[in-house]
């Protein structure tokens, strides 16, 4: 099901599949609205995230005051990651535009948790609704100004509260 482009929504764009399966174990909590998230094929590498989000997401922020875009990915340990993606964003978008990922892979994260990635995008969901801490796992707590600037402009959307 596509979600309505004149309502709020939020665009996930993964980088791979395992950044896919965290989605979807996002999207699977009881408690999101489903019909708000358009959830993207992975894009192949983070600078293909880049590439997707500039060639089809701008002109579609551009065009629906109500779309928000995630752009999940791998920061491969790479310190520069936020910063060179970041400048991709153009200044007028990036309240709506948001980045995330773990610190190496995900495939890392779900070895460090002992947990399947859905399961981990479910936990993530969680902790939207009841912050838990779980954002301030070494391999996530580089997202935390993200998380922080994300939470209240998301939840209404995912949430409806």
């Amino acid at each position: 099901m596509a979600v309505n482009r004149y309502k709020p929504h939020v665009c996930f764009i993964p980088e791979d599949d395992a950044d896919r399966q965290f989605v979807i174990g996002f999207r699977s909590h009881h408690s999101v609205n489903v019909a708000a998230i358009d959830l993207r094929e992975p894009a192949g590498g983070w600078e293909y995230v880049l590439d997707l989000f500039g060639n089809e997401f701008i002109p579609r922020l551009k065009r629906y005051a109500g779309a928000h875009v995630v752009l999940v990915l791998d920061f491969d340990e790479a310190g520069n990651r936020r910063a060179v993606c970041e400048r991709r964003i153009p200044d007028e978008l990036k309240p709506r535009v948001f980045l995330i990922g773990a610190w190496s892979t995900p495939e890392t994260l779900r070895a460090d948790l002992n947990l399947p990635l859905d399961r981990i995008g479910e936990r993530a969901a969680a902790n939207c609704l009841a912050d838990d801490g779980f954002w301030n796992h070494p391999h996530l707590s580089h997202n935390a100004a993200e998380v922080a600037r994300m939470t209240p402009a998301l939840r209404p959307i995912l949430f409806g509260s």
